[in-house]
């Protein structure tokens, strides 16, 4: 039983104000006479007893009081002890920190100067939090503010303010307590002893454990005030436990409440020495907690806790946090028998499950359903170690190399208290995982708290001064730029993600006392590799390559923690994920599978996004320099470029960006951020709305290298060229020049842009023939030059040793002279486009894919007119008798030429029919893709060709480019027939609708449930459009309250193509159907989202939060009016209700004013039959005008797609192709709606005819 001693009273005055049971007044003068009770020690500490509010704890009546069950946030279920003698709410840590880990969101605020105090005056905790909590207790909703306490080993404990403040009584006889709420009379029963122990045995060692041992035979508490507080208790595993019966009593009592760790109140931590006495008081802010004393145990002389080694020992929660057995040590005795440890818990929340291994499978729809059987079976076999509970290494023990004996001990930094919980509740996981144990180390690091995505943190170790002494450890990770290079060709790319990757390295036992850090008053160190030393990551990389070893690594790279496998084919992509994850679990390492992504053609790693063709900055990283405001001082700017060097190389012409910003880093210069600064700043951040796609290298490929030197920098691109002549840039680099080598001659500074090139290229073209394109003609013949400076004789040296030859390019032709360094910075708009020249440079880049062969063969056009045996027998005839075929055919220079009288004036040659098809693709391609006639007028102009339209017309149709992308000229016929179910409950459709403006009760979406027959609408508010709050309001209100579908139909919103919802509504017995892909008009709840709109535009024009109140207005005007569609009011024939008669009782009408009620049966006969008639009326009227197309199966089709623009990327959806395909019918559902497939007969999915048109294929 809990009380409160009022402030600014004396500590004796205020016996007689002690609230709560006689009883507890014997224990309060006892209390307070003790002169070695915490009183009085906090009369010598530092803070004065009159400005502290002291609250007792009575625990001999505590295990008494009744309890009941509340619900917090509908998510956390607590056992809350009802306490009528005590003016505080208490709740323990440890339930705190489970609700901070649910997310439940609760108000926090700081207490001052609040001590606990126990009813035996020897044992004190300061109070430092309180919380605010809401809370259900059957089903009213309450609010009462909490203590935090962080030795109380029950639940919570409510007192008596919560009871007078919402007038709860409690009813001993009834077992319950009783309140009102509104007129109503409600009653809550207590949680029942049977309950409880069910409860205790269930989860033994959790919050609801109590470990002050108390004789419950008699009601009062036994001590041995001469135990010694100094007795060492070592420990071991404990699981099991079970609570002392109220007939056990004495020492087998006591010590089977010892084996459980179990009592009713609060954790009483020793302070009876001095010593302790002033540790234990002494004010750390918010630095460290108190030190915890040795648990005191009644008349048996055994003192519990944790070794050290040292006096003293941290409380039992820590004990069983530890997951370890207790030996005990009597005053004076050896160490005794370890208590038997049982068998762990048989599963663990954090490893993957079956269904979670199918989900991660689905979300590759890339894969065809036997290449994902394939992933699925591969995944399945490595399921146990897919968890997020870190493994361990058994390939190595890492040691780190200190050299230094001497203490070191590093600030500490306080822990924000909204943050303590969830370190504690990660200390607490890690000692259970075996990655801390508590420790005894001399040296102190400071914790630190890193925040990651999603909201997490982790516990880092600022372990700079340890740094200091330890030796490095030169093992590194490969170069970043030469692992991204090593995907030419890779169609399937797999990311795999390990488990907190370095606390899977074990730790050598001589190392681990340099991890040590302290946390709540105690001391703990790693027994893995932790973040944050020096050393760490080459003990990662040393662990993972005796994992891997070196025969997988030909197709996986890895850098840091980073994992990725690469392959050209499935079947390769399968072996070799199977090899990696089979030399992973071996080697003892577990995966993070959340983190992971299987056989996907594009990846994210390390910055960047890599597929088979190339490698690009990452959109995400660009977006953020893109949205970097402009730095203030030096460290704000260095900060940016370091950002931007990190991907300089997709920027062309870098570091002739980054010259103007870079003297404001030197050392003494004055900040000053001026406007030209400021454009400079601007015209850096937005040239990585340009950044450049790189591609991945081709051994078979000739290398080239264009470079350019300015006053202000050197450039340099690398490049290949494909067979198709198209350019392709490998990469590039760049560097601002300094202030001597900007006083190098033009042609020092063209050759250092050379060399400074080669260096950086290295990896790619040496051993390659490349050429160098340079605009400055004395490079062409510095290998002849013998009159030369030693620096440029340096630099020609090491020339030598490439396969190199030296091109001058005139500075019109040089296109990446103009983008490398002649970039515009600080020049007038004049200026800048002059040096720009558009025109010279950029257009003549652009590939039109034309037949480049075509042009020699036009050539030798007399020897294919020889090869053609139409045009040879014409040139046999013209020789035989050349007057008979005079004026109609003439051979000159060995050409056939033709002329028609009548249609033409002119000689034309006569096309060879080898060359027909080729000479049509060039010029439609030339003229830039244009129609049948412009085509014909170019071809004829020229050329003699027999039924010319025709094969024109045959070409441009079944050109992939143009079908892609050019829209049809005519519309195609789509029979839309509309589903049209016999009676209600044969289809319900849904959608959501939102999000809204946030109204009360947090709610802004709507779920919008239509009945498809009856056109019965439902709607309901939600918090958020997520599958479990759909699944909730249709299983515990729709199916319940209005019917129970066969079929559910929706879009394929995320909500609704969850395997959750799937499988819940096949459970219930429901057949789970979709509406075409962007076909909203297919789904008929969508056009409750049209009246949705007109309602809320008319009521909620002003008051736009108001709309949920607007909800069931528009249910009954929606429900209650006559459907165009069946010709009766939805609740007519959903319910069998009479038509709502607005006019009934205004008019008093008597019954012959009204029209009969007709049976339910004859009015849905009736609506299906108009509901049929309206369809076919529809139908009719959209095939006017319309051309008809029925595809078939297997037949060729393109897909109308929604192309995006992306600023970051430079991209706008007016210049992507509006079809993408082609794809064959797989199925067809019904004649408007097909089912597409790739290929290898991957689904792309379910399309409306309106989305589609036929694809012709080339010829040859």
């Amino acid at each position: 039983m809990t009380g409160v001693i009022t402030d600014r009273m004396s500590p004796i005055s205020r016996t007689n104000d002690f609230l709560g049971p006689p009883g507890v007044a014997e224990l309060t003068n006892e209390l307070i006479s003790d002169r070695d009770s915490e009183i009085e020690i906090k009369k010598s500490s530092s803070h004065d007893a009159a400005d502290c509010i002291v609250l007792f704890i009575n625990e001999t009546t505590l295990g008494q009081s009744p309890q009941v069950e509340i619900m917090v946030s509908n998510k956390i279920l607590i056992n809350v002890i009802l306490d009528s003698g005590s003016e505080v709410n208490l709740i323990s840590e440890e339930i705190y920190g489970k609700l901070i880990k649910a997310g439940v969101q609760v108000p926090v605020l700081p207490v001052e100067n609040v001590v606990l105090v126990t009813a035996f005056g020897r044992r004190s905790k300061r109070i430092r939090q309180q919380v605010l909590i809401e809370f259900t207790m059957g089903n009213d909703l309450f609010e009462c503010i909490f203590l935090i306490s962080s030795q109380l080993r029950n639940e919570a404990i409510i007192g008596c303010q919560f009871l007078k403040e919402y007038g709860i009584c409690m009813n001993f006889s009834k077992g319950s307590i009783s309140y009102v709420r509104g007129d109503v009379m409600k009653e809550h029963a207590f949680v029942t002893k049977a309950r409880l122990q069910s409860d205790e045995s269930d989860d033994c060692g959790q919050a609801r454990e109590v470990i002050l041992h108390n004789n419950r035979s008699t009601g009062q508490q036994t001590r041995n005030p001469s135990a010694d507080c100094e007795d060492q208790v070592l420990t071991r595993a404990a699981h099991s436990c079970s609570n002392p019966t109220p007939h056990q009593t004495g020492a087998a009592s006591r010590e089977k409440c010892l084996k459980s760790g179990r009592s009713n109140g609060i954790v009483s931590p020793c302070g009876t020495t001095e010593e302790s006495k002033g540790r234990e008081n002494l004010d750390h802010g918010a630095e460290c907690d108190h030190l915890s004393g040795v648990n005191k145990l009644p008349d048996t002389g055994v003192s519990e806790g944790l070794n050290i080694q040292s006096k003293g020992s941290v409380d039992k929660k820590a004990a069983r946090d530890l997951n370890v057995d207790v030996m005990y040590v009597k005053r004076g005795l050896q160490v005794g028998e370890p208590i038997p440890r049982p068998k762990p818990h048989p599963s663990d929340s954090r490893s993957l499950q079956k269904s979670d291994v199918s989900a991660l499978v689905e979300q590759v729809s890339s894969l065809s359903e036997p290449q994902q059987k394939g992933l699925y079976d591969t995944l399945i076999k490595y399921m146990d170690h897919m968890t997020t509970k870190p493994g361990r290494c058994n390939l190595l023990e890492y040691k780190f190399q200190v050299i230094t004996d001497q203490p070191i001990v590093g600030y500490s930094r306080p822990i924000p208290f909204t943050l303590r919980p969830t370190v504690r509740g990660q200390i607490n996981q890690m000692l259970k995982d075996d990655i801390l144990e508590i420790s005894a180390s001399p040296i102190l690091n400071p914790l630190t708290v890193v925040n990651k995505e999603g909201g997490k943190i982790r516990i880092c170790i600022d372990a700079r001064k340890v740094n200091q002494f330890t030796i490095p450890d030169r093992e590194r990770a490969p170069p970043l730029q030469e692992l991204l290079q090593k995907f030419n060709g890779a169609r399937y790319l797999t990311s795999l993600d390990l488990s907190s990757a370095f606390l899977q390295v074990p730790l050598h036992e001589e190392s681990r006392k340099y991890t040590a850090f302290l946390f709540d008053s105690t001391v703990y160190q790693f027994k893995r590799v932790p973040y944050g030393f020096k050393n760490s990551l080459p003990a990662f990389i040393r662990a993972i390559k005796l994992a891997l070893g070196g025969s997988s690594l030909e197709n996986v790279v890895f850098y840091i923690d980073d994992i990725l496998v690469y392959s050209t084919t499935f079947d390769e992509h399968m072996k070799h994920i199977d090899a990696v994850l089979s030399k992973l679990t071996k080697a003892g390492f577990t995966i993070n599978a959340a983190k992971c992504r299987f056989c996907r053609d594009e990846v994210k790693f390390l910055g960047h996004r890599i597929n088979r063709t190339g490698v690009s900055a990452d959109p995400d990283r660009v977006a953020a320099i893109l949205n970097y405001p402009a730095p203030r001082n030096s460290k704000q700017l260095r900060q940016f470029l370091g950002t931007c060097n990190f991907h300089s190389r997709f920027i062309i012409g870098y570091a002739n960006y980054v010259a103007p910003l870079t003297p404001l880093l030197k050392q003494g210069v004055k900040w000053v951020w001026t406007e030209e600064t400021q454009d400079a700043f601007l015209r850096l951040r937005e040239s990585f709305a340009r950044s450049i796609h790189l591609v991945h290298p081709s051994e078979k490929l000739p290398y080239a290298i264009y470079t350019d030197a300015s006053k202000l920098g050197i450039s340099s691109i690398l490049t290949q060229e494909s067979d198709s002549g198209e350019t392709l840039i490998v990469s590039t680099v760049s560097r601002v020049l300094s202030p001597v080598e900007r006083r190098y001659s033009t042609c020092e500074q063209e050759l250092l842009a050379v060399v400074y090139a080669l260096q950086k290229f290295r990896i790619y073209v040496i051993g390659h023939a490349v050429t160098v394109y340079s605009d400055n003609k004395a490079l062409s013949f510095l290998k002849r030059c013998n009159l030369t400076s030693s620096r440029v004789t340096r630099w020609v040296m090491q020339l030598q040793e490439y396969d190199l030859k030296i091109v001058h390019i005139s500075g019109v032709n040089n296109f990446f002279a103009d983008t490398l360094s002649r970039n515009p910075i600080g020049l007038s708009q004049e200026s800048r486009d002059q040096v720009m020249k558009p025109n010279e440079v950029f257009v003549r880049k652009v590939n039109l894919g034309t037949d480049r062969a075509l042009i020699k063969e036009l050539g030798n056009l007399s020897e294919h007119q020889l090869g053609d045996p139409v045009l040879k027998r014409i040139r046999e005839e013209l020789e035989r008798d050349p007057i008979k075929l005079q004026g109609k055919y003439m051979i000159r220079d060995n050409i056939l030429y033709c002329k028609n009288d009548r249609t033409q004036a002119y000689w034309k040659a006569m096309l060879p029919s080898q060359l027909e098809h080729r000479v049509i693709r060039y010029v439609h391609t030339l003229l830039g893709h244009q129609g049948t006639d412009k085509c014909m007028l170019q071809i004829e102009q020229s050329f003699h060709l027999k039924s010319l339209g025709r094969k024109v017309r045959k070409y441009v149709a079944h050109c992939d480019i143009c079908q892609r992308a050019k829209h049809p000229n005519r519309a195609y016929e789509i029979e839309k027939l509309s589903h049209l179910p016999k009676k209600p409950g044969e289809l319900l459709s849904v959608d959501l609708y939102g999000p809204l403006p946030t109204a009360r009760g947090s709610v802004k979406y709507l779920f919008v449930c239509l009945e498809f027959f009856s056109k019965h609408v439902k709607l309901y508010p939600l918090k958020a459009a997520t599958t479990r709050s759909c699944l909730k309001k249709l299983k515990d209100h729709y199916f319940l309250k209005v019917i129970k579908p066969k079929v559910v139909l929706s879009d394929h919103g995320s909500q609704f193509a969850s395997p959750t919802w799937q499988k819940a509504l096949a459970d219930l017995g429901i057949q789970c159907r979709y509406s075409p892909i962007r076909h909203p008009e297919s789904n008929p709840a969508e056009r409750i989202m049209r009246e949705l709109g007109k309602y809320f535009k008319i009521y909620c024009n002003e008051t736009h939060k108001k709309w949920p109140e607007l909800v069931p207005y528009i249910e009954n005007w929606l429900n209650s009016s006559v459907s165009q569609s069946t010709g009766y009011a939805p609740i007519e024939l959903l319910n069998g209700q009479a038509r709502p008669d607005i006019f009934l009782k205004i008019l008093k009408k008597q019954p012959d004013q009204s029209p009969s009620e007709e049976p339910l049966a004859d009015k849905l006969i009736k609506a299906y039959a108009r509901m049929k008639l309206k369809a076919e009326r529809r139908n009719k009227k959209r095939r006017t005008g319309r051309t008809q197309w029925n595809p078939n199966l297997n037949d060729q089709v393109l897909v109308k797609c929604q192309p995006a623009s992306d600023a970051v990327q430079g991209i706008t959806s007016k210049f992507q192709r509006p079809y993408e395909g082609p794809y064959l019918i797989q199925r067809k559902i019904n004649p408007a709606i097909f089912e597409l497939a790739d290929e290898e007969g991957r689904i792309r999915g379910i399309f409306n005819l309106k989305h589609l048109k036929p694809y012709l294929s080339e010829e040859n």
